[in-house]
């Protein structure tokens, strides 16, 4: 599916917005970047990316980075993400 290659971009608005654009169609790969996208500058599309993390995953952590990244963490098929960048 396109946006898939975009989610490792190294520019943050490239694949902030492939993990947007993927999450609304509900595609479990863009679930860490939409986490990470709780950090992105671009928070005014916070309430976007939690609702589609919501709906993908069935958990209700809100806007909270912090919960969302705990929980994704704790999964065993996890993939590694450099949560600063």
């Amino acid at each position: 599916r396109e946006g898939l290659r975009d989610l490792r971009s190294d520019d943050a608005y490239v694949w902030v917005n492939a993990a947007a654009y993927l999450g609304s169609f509900d595609h479990p790969e863009s679930v860490p970047y939409l986490i990470k996208g709780l950090r992105h500058t671009a928070s005014q599309s916070d309430d976007e990316r939690a609702e589609f993390l919501e709906r993908i995953t069935g958990q209700s952590f809100g806007k909270d980075f912090a919960k969302w990244r705990a929980w994704y963490e704790d999964k065993p098929d996890r993939i590694e993400m450099d949560w600063t960048s």
